[in-house]
């Protein structure tokens, strides 16, 4: 038998329930806090070097410029925000 089960087993129900309401309220006040996360091939500057010549820059080809996309939550739940920050 796994000491870990028996710990889980023997957890009240208004625990786990107290531990997802406040999980969510942390995820709700991050998305609200930092509702765009930062672009993975430009590393959330914006731009990105030429193909050709290496030190010419341009804006980045996945988030042309805005330095990040809008969070999946933010499109989720804030729908009229994520419009907003989208544009």
């Amino acid at each position: 038998m796994v000491a870990g089960s028996i710990i889980v087993a023997r957890t009240e129900p208004g625990l786990a329930a107290v531990a997802g309401l406040v999980i969510a309220v942390a995820y709700a006040y991050s998305l609200r806090r930092r509702p765009m996360r930062p672009c993975r091939p430009c590393g959330g500057s914006g731009a990105n070097r030429g193909r050709f010549w290496k030190y010419a820059y341009g804006d980045c080809w996945c988030c042309h410029g805005a330095k990040g996309h809008v969070r999946l939550g933010v499109r989720v739940f804030q729908r009229s925000r994520a419009r907003q920050l989208s544009r």
